[in-house]
């Protein structure tokens, strides 16, 4: 995901279009900002990281629940095939 932003900044200044569409931006003045581009699409690429980070830690957190829940029962079931089972 934040390769994204980069990459999109990187093809339209040197293309000149806009990704997935036939919109071209032909003028002087992108030649002259594409260095300007590149730097601002890959710093905000790289300073929107650690919102990635949380992001996604928010979409795995109920996955991350069920594999929990899912080891806890295998557990019970094991410990209630031994009934002998004593804890010291």
């Amino acid at each position: 995901m934040s390769v994204l932003l980069p990459a999109a900044t990187t093809y339209i200044s040197y293309a000149g279009y806009i990704p997935f569409t036939e919109m071209a931006i032909k003028s002087s003045a992108l030649y002259a900002a594409d260095m300007y581009l590149l730097a601002f699409g890959w710093v905000l690429g790289n300073a929107l990281l650690p919102f990635f980070i949380f992001a996604a830690a928010i979409i795995t957190k109920p996955i991350e629940a069920y594999v929990h829940r899912h080891f806890i029962k295998l557990a019970k079931q094991k410990l209630s095939q031994m009934p002998d089972l004593t804890v010291i």
